[in-house]
């Protein structure tokens, strides 16, 4: 095999590392993330619809221009799924809360180790 054959292989692999290394960091941060918001809800005490509290309230930020530097933050994708498998409740009136039963009847209870 030829020296060129080998660094094109040696290559190739280095690539399919990278490509699983992200996967598996991506994957980790998200499964940290949604762990971070249990947090964040718990100790806004927002667990019913009348304890439920604005976004700001929890401690979500609007995105800032210069946030583009800074690195991926995961919260709104987190959110946003939370909020779909409805483990996170919306009020009418638009504050959100962690539903505990949802969350001990979903699959995504797994990944809830209480902080």
């Amino acid at each position: 095999m030829s020296e060129s054959a080998r660094v094109l292989i040696i290559l190739i692999l280095v690539f399919i590392l990278m490509g699983i290394s992200v996967i598996f960091v991506s994957g980790l941060m998200s499964r940290r993330t949604v762990q971070a918001l249990f947090k964040l809800f718990r100790d806004a005490q927002a667990l019913s619809p009348e304890t439920a509290r604005f976004a700001e309230e929890i401690g979500f930020k609007g995105r800032s221009i210069l946030n583009f530097t800074m690195v991926r933050d995961y919260k709104p994708q987190a959110l946003q799924l939370l909020i779909k498998e409805n483990i996170i409740q919306v009020t009418e009136e638009g504050r959100l809360f962690l539903s505990e039963q949802t969350l001990a009847d979903c699959q995504l209870s797994a990944l809830d180790k209480k902080i």
